[in-house]
């Protein structure tokens, strides 16, 4: 603490990031009167450390400060309860210069949240909260839900991993009625389930102002996803939505492709881990042939096999608009590889390819080595724990000889000597260190 306590008034400090160095509420103390007063500082990060409620308080009273000029604040992972934010409460209602407060993975339950609601009815400043890992529960969720209804300034409200549930969904449902500012909702990790998210479509089938939607591992069925798909055929704003570890299944999923023929604002698209098979990635790729907005495309941890990847590289042949597809964890093979291979000779777009866990050996390796030889747009490629062996990654270090773009190469974890993989490595450091 002793460099915190040399800071001055005079010292042009702009942005102060004291992370995971043990402060306590005494070091607190001391980082508000540098709040206080040093009026360069407008960005305080005080994440990882073990703050409790006086150190929290005395925060919030240097917040308070006319002389305070903090735009950002970072509070993560500190020991902050209900009365350690009271005074970070009563700043907010008079404070017009902070922006963004995180007080994520705290230990804020439904009591601290009113209070936050509270202030948030008098402040128009603060434009993102974060919240995530506490305990807010429905009631805390419902007091910011109704807190935010007619606020004009919050863009980005985080409330995953806080035991929300669909009436709590509902709640925020009513909020986005009326809300024409909220462009960012993360709802991750909650248990919203298929009847929450059916408040959440309906209301987002109007709602124009809603960017980024993150619904991932909230007990989502197939009945959710049809929802969703209903939603999304109406709703010409949404641009990302994250479904990671929901149970779309096939079925579900054949809801929202029919969907994804018609939209064209979609452009991050996350169905990561949601027991997905060669049909339903059929499916998609049918609906993706249609589609001319999703560049960004998360299909990891299914059942994706040889006769799903034959569909996906169809897309890849002809649509000239997917940048990033993950299909880590299926189960490609080199059957799989080659109907991709054969795509990507062809494909001028696409930029990241991650193939890690899929069963590819030599074979499907001496493929991708002769594409890296020709194409000119793949800079990441990722086929970590396959069964790739000494031969396959001579393939791949010939093939990088002639290609100049790809910078991000990995092929951990098989069966190599260490040798061949510290060739390749070494090649994509100095690469990404010249700037390639």
């Amino acid at each position: 603490m002793k460099f915190l306590e040399t800071l001055t008034s005079d010292d042009l400090v702009a942005n102060l990031k004291v992370s995971d160095v043990n402060i306590t509420d005494d070091g607190a103390k001391v980082i508000s009167r540098i709040m206080e007063n040093n009026k360069s500082l407008t960005r305080l990060s005080l994440s990882y450390n073990k703050i409790c409620d006086e150190g929290g308080n005395s925060i919030g009273m240097a917040l308070q400060s006319k002389s305070c000029c903090i735009t950002m604040l970072d509070l993560y992972r500190n020991f902050i309860k209900d009365d350690g934010i009271k005074e970070i409460v009563a700043a907010l209602e008079v404070n017009t210069t902070l922006t963004y407060l995180n007080l994520g993975y705290n230990n804020i339950h439904a009591v601290g949240a009113k209070a936050l609601a509270d202030a948030l009815k008098k402040n128009s400043s603060l434009n993102t909260l974060i919240l995530e890992r506490n305990h807010i529960g429905d009631d805390g969720v419902t007091s910011i839900a109704n807190a935010l209804r007619d606020n004009s300034g919050m863009r980005t409200l985080n409330l995953s991993y806080n035991n929300i549930h669909t009436e709590g969904a509902k709640q925020v449902a009513l909020m986005l009625e009326t809300n024409q500012a909220l462009t960012s909702l993360d709802f991750g990790f909650n248990h919203i389930e298929d009847g929450g998210i059916e408040a959440i479509s309906n209301v987002l089938k109007k709602n124009d102002t809603l960017k980024v939607l993150n619904i991932e591992y909230n007990g989502i069925h197939q009945e959710g996803a049809n929802f969703l798909g209903a939603m999304l055929q109406l709703n010409h704003t949404i641009t990302t939505i994250n479904l990671l570890k929901n149970h779309i299944t096939d079925e579900g999923l054949e809801f929202i492709c029919s969907a994804i023929k018609v939209n064209d604002t979609l452009v991050s698209f996350n169905l990561a881990y949601n027991n997905i098979h060669d049909e339903g990635a059929k499916k998609l790729a049918a609906a993706l042939l249609a589609n001319r907005s999703i560049s960004f495309l998360d299909l990891s941890f299914n059942h994706i096999d040889k006769d799903g990847a034959k569909g996906l590289s169809a897309v890849l042949a002809s649509n000239g608009f997917i940048r990033e597809l993950n299909l880590e964890s299926n189960k490609i093979g080199d059957e799989g590889v080659k109907y991709i291979w054969e795509s990507l000779m062809k494909n001028t777009v696409l930029s990241v390819l991650i193939l890690n866990n899929n069963f590819i050996g030599n074979e499907g390796v001496q493929l991708l080595s002769t594409l890296l030889k020709v194409n000119g747009t793949l800079r990441k490629l990722h086929l970590d724990s396959n069964h790739i062996k000494n031969e396959g990654a001579k393939y791949i270090i010939e093939g990088l000889k002639e290609n100049k773009v790809i910078n991000d190469l990995r092929i951990f974890y098989n069966a190599l000597d260490k040798d061949e993989w510290i060739i390749i490595r070494d090649e994509c450091i100095n690469r990404r260190a010249m700037g390639k």
